[in-house]
């Protein structure tokens, strides 16, 4: 294409003076370059589009590679290599780059069209410079012709893991080699390297990104007691990777059961029924998080008809469901559910702690090994528990239950039932209806519950409870507890062999028992028989309770209680309240307890022990004629009736018809001495006590009777004819001066009463006082 081009100067202007005529001649007009730079423009616009265009649906998308940092200033634009479209490219990134100077410059497209790309610069060539100002705003480098031997894309300067940033080389540069209408002058000039960057620069390094998760895993619920096996893929299910690396699996757990790990994947043996939980890590390699995944393992289930089924379990836990009709169900081994349902059931548990419903009808139930749990449902059922600790409910009916071997629970419910614990410590409860309840061996708990029952604890030590109605209750043999019921009826109780209880301490009312005539009666106990007890225990009010011939043990409780042991080596316990105690012929242990107790000493000749307990007690001798020695500092009596005696806490003591002799030490003490002449014996008191004074007491201090302290002996002045007979056993007075004794006499209109106050370690303080009712003329002397 030629372009004349024509001048606009005006022709006066254009000949100035001196212009010659070669001047104004034509010239010949030179070819323009301006088609050339056109051509190309539009050529490489072409190819920047069609690149662009192709590429769009073969990019992978953008979060699947890692993300690569930025270097400052670096171009948005680079020549990827084709062998880079098989691996995932980074995600586009905002930022500054690098100006063209560091790197080749690089064109083309690798991913979708986005308005954030700035436009492409191309080189500058030295060509004319045109003015187009509508359809560039801006001004543009332009370079010559590139080279289009492989596709160009654009993408960001997170490169694809694996791959390196292109090689400046000139077999693998972006900047077309030199041509015919390429110089070295058209090269941009290369920036040379900097002291940080060198020709062999290693490519920089991803960033890795960690697993995610989207939540716990939920495998399938196994059933039976197998080997299972759970395959890793699906341990992973809900975990991804951003980066796109493998996953692996460490340091995993479960809840229970055992794991073992296979090629394969991982067996799980379980140890029971129940929810699993398995913990476990998951990482990349570089980065690990923590997953759960969820199970749980069931039983087998089976399901009969309502016809007359025949139903197996298998060896594992299974649930089987029978439905109506009478079914055969044999659950083999393994913790099982069996459940008859309506109709007359023959249901084995088998080995294992099973649980088993017969349903309504008249059922057979055999627990099996294991610790089974049975209810018979309504109907007459015949339940057996076997072996283990079995918990058996007769429900409605009158059932039969036997417990078998270890330590049961049988409940018999509504109907006349009967009821055997059979071996092992049994705890049976007979419920409503009339009921034979057996404990057999063992140490059983057995109550009747309302109706007339008839119970027997049998072998053992057995706690037995009548309840409502008219009972007959045997303990059986071993040392047994029979608690009798306030239900107002007439119960029958033998304690068989052994040592047995008979406990009537729930009464709120007095009872009278006698284990001599064999009667336990009250108001709210009803009048019972009682025999072969050799324990009973009172209620919380005023009991009388009499041993027999033999030798019990007698507990009054609380309440003002009557207390007789009669013959046999008896213990008896007052309790609380103010109790009178008669222990009775025999080898005797009596405890007052709380309140303020009498207790009357039998003159049996033998050796007995008496504590008073709390409070003011009173022990008794009046029994005895001859005399008694009561030594209350040394903590004994003796005597030829009543053997040798100890006790111990009795603020009050009473003698004899006898000549008695009661040896007083540091405790306040009031004594009543009785018929005959007694000697009342008043130890110094301790050098610990002698500061404080001591009052003691005589009730009954009469003619002949004498008060001994120290060396003196004090006695009441007699009639003159009776004076010579004591002058010649003691002597003529001494000095009273030389005494540390003395009395006084005290009336006012409530007491009259004489005081006698002694110094017996001669400091000048009366420690020792005694009370004597009445006026009284005392006469001093030194006895031998």
């Amino acid at each position: 294409m030629i372009i004349d081009v024509k001048g606009t100067r005006s022709e006066s202007a254009g000949k100035s003076a001196g212009a010659k005529r070669e001047d104004y001649a034509p010239k010949e007009v030179k070819p323009s370059k301006v088609p050339l730079v056109l051509g190309a423009m539009i050529l490489g616009l072409a190819a920047y589009l069609k690149s662009a265009l192709q590429s769009w649906g073969r990019l992978p998308p953008e979060d699947e590679a890692p993300v690569q940092p930025e270097e400052a200033g670096g171009s948005r634009l680079k020549l990827i290599d084709t062998g880079m479209l098989s691996e995932p490219l980074g995600p586009h990134e905002q930022g500054d780059h690098p100006s063209g100077d560091d790197v080749p410059r690089r064109i083309g497209s690798g991913t979708p069209y986005d308005a954030r790309l700035e436009p492409a610069e191309f080189m500058e060539v030295d060509a004319p410079s045109f003015h187009f100002p509508l359809l560039f705003n801006q001004k543009a480098d332009v370079s010559g012709t590139a080279s289009f031997g492989r596709p160009l894309l654009v993408a960001n300067d997170n490169v694809a893991p694996g791959h390196s940033s292109p090689s400046h080389e000139t077999d693998g540069s972006d900047t077309p080699p030199p041509g015919d209408d390429h110089t070295e002058k058209d090269r941009p000039a290369e920036k040379p390297p900097t002291s940080d960057e060198g020709d062999d620069e290693p490519p920089r390094p991803s960033v890795n990104r960690p697993p995610r998760t989207s939540g716990p895993v939920y495998l399938q619920d196994v059933a039976g007691c197998g080997v299972f096996l759970i395959v890793l893929s699906d341990l992973l299910r809900n975990v991804s990777d951003p980066d796109g690396d493998a996953l692996s699996i460490r340091n995993l757990k479960v809840s229970s059961g055992t794991i073992t790990w296979t090629e394969k994947g991982l067996l799980y043996d379980p140890n029971g029924l129940g929810p699993v939980t398995v913990t476990y890590e998951v990482t990349d390699g570089r980065v690990t998080i923590v997953q759960h995944a969820y199970f749980s393992v069931v039983r087998n289930s089976v399901t009969g008809t309502d016809g007359d089924d025949v139903l197996l379990g298998t060896g594992c836990a299974d649930i089987i469901e029978a439905r109506a009709g009478n079914d055969l169900i044999d659950g083999r081994s393994g913790d099982d559910i069996l459940e008859g349902g309506a109709g007359g059931d023959h249901i084995i548990g088998g080995a294992g702690d099973d649980i088993i419903r017969g349903g309504d009808g008249n059922d057979i139930v055999l627990g099996g090994a294991g610790n089974d749990q049975i209810s018979g449902g309504e109907g007459a059922d015949r339940l057996f528990g076997d072996d283990g600790n079995d918990i058996i409910f007769g429900d409605a009916g009158s059932d039969q239950i036997h417990g078998g071997s270890g330590d049961d629970v049988l409940f018999g419910g509504s109907g006349n039932d009967l009821v055997e614990g059979d071996g092992g410590d049994d705890r049976i409860e007979g419920g409503a209806g009339g009921d034979i309840l057996r404990g057999g061996d063992g140490d059983d708990v057995v109550a009747g519950g309302l109706g007339h029952d008839s119970i027997d604890g049998g072998a053992g030590a057995d706690v037995v409870l009548d309840g409502a109605g008219s009972d007959t209750v045997s303990g059986g043999s071993g040392d047994d507890h029979v608690i009798v019921a306030l239900d107002g009826d007439r119960d029958l109780y033998d304690g068989g062999a052994g040592t047995d209880t008979l406990d009537l301490s729930h009464a709120g009312w007095g009872v009278e028992v006698d284990l001599q005539a064999g009667t336990a009666n009250g108001s709210e106990i009803g009048r019972n028989q009682a025999q072969g007890f050799e324990v009973v225990r009172g209620g919380s009010a005023g009991d009388t309770i009499a041993g027999s011939d033999g030798g019990e043990t007698i507990s009054g409780g609380d309440g003002d209680d009557q207390l007789l042991g009669r013959d046999g080596n008896d213990s008896l316990d007052g309790g609380a309240g103010d109790d009178t105690i008669w222990d009775g012929t025999g080898q005797d242990v009596v405890s007052g307890g709380n309140g303020n107790d009498i207790v009357f000493a039998a003159p049996d000749g033998v050796d007995d022990v008496y504590d008073g307990g709390e409070a003011c007690d009173t022990l008794d001798y009046s029994a005895s004629e001859n005399g008694v020695l009561v030594d209350l500092a040394a903590g004994n009596a003796s005597g030829g009736e009543v053997g040798n005696d100890t006790i111990r806490g009795f603020e009050i003591v009473i003698g004899g018809s006898g000549a008695d002799h009661f040896i007083v030490g540091s405790s306040p003490t009031a004594i009543k001495g009785g018929a005959g002449d007694d000697l009342f014996e008043y130890l110094p008191l301790p050098n610990e006590n002698a500061a404080a004074p001591v009052l003691h007491e005589i009730i009954d201090f009469e003619v002949g009777d004498r008060i001994r302290m120290s060396k003196y002996d004090i006695f009441e002045e007699v009639l003159d004819q009776l004076e010579d007979k004591f002058t010649g056993v003691y002597g003529n007075k001494i000095d009273e001066d030389d005494v540390r004794i003395r009395y006084r006499h005290e009336r006012t209109d409530e007491i009259d009463r004489t005081v006698i106050e002694a110094d017996l370690d001669r400091d000048a303080n009366y420690e020792t006082t005694i009370h004597i009712d009445g006026y009284r003329a005392f006469i001093i002397v030194e006895h031998a």
